[in-house]
This record gives C-alpha cells, structure tokens and sequence, in this order.
C-alpha cells in the first residue's frame, strides 16, 4: 500500500528477520540492526551466523519476486 501512494523507496526498518522477510518483499529495502547482534541484544557483538542467514534470505527474495 505504501508503494502505492508514494514514488519514493520504501524501507522496513524494524523487526526484519528470515522468517518475516517474505512479508516485505514490495519493499526497496531493510534496516537490519539489532537482530544481527549475538541473542538480538543491542550491547552484543555481530554474530556472523545472522547475518549470513538474513543475507541468504534477502538474497532468495531478490531472485525470486512475486
């Protein structure tokens, strides 16, 4: 809907993981933060292993658009 009444980009920028990313897919972009940190905790350091699955995700949605 957002799309719909805007020319501008649309972003998520809150509560972006794997498993809802797919809800977003009309979206131009993500603002992915703490849910790349150890536990989603803000304080922790990035765990690698997030952010190679939001990759992977992102990633399978960008070649396989609705």
């Amino acid at each position: 809907r957002a799309k719909a009444a805007s020319a501008l980009p649309v972003l998520v920028g809150s509560g972006v993981t794997p498993e809802n990313a797919g809800l977003y897919r009309e979206a131009d972009g993500f603002i992915v933060g703490s849910w790349l940190k150890y536990e989603g905790i803000v304080e922790n350091p990035v765990d690698p292993e997030r952010v190679r699955q939001i990759s992977q995700t992102l990633r399978a949605l960008e070649r396989n658009p609705r």
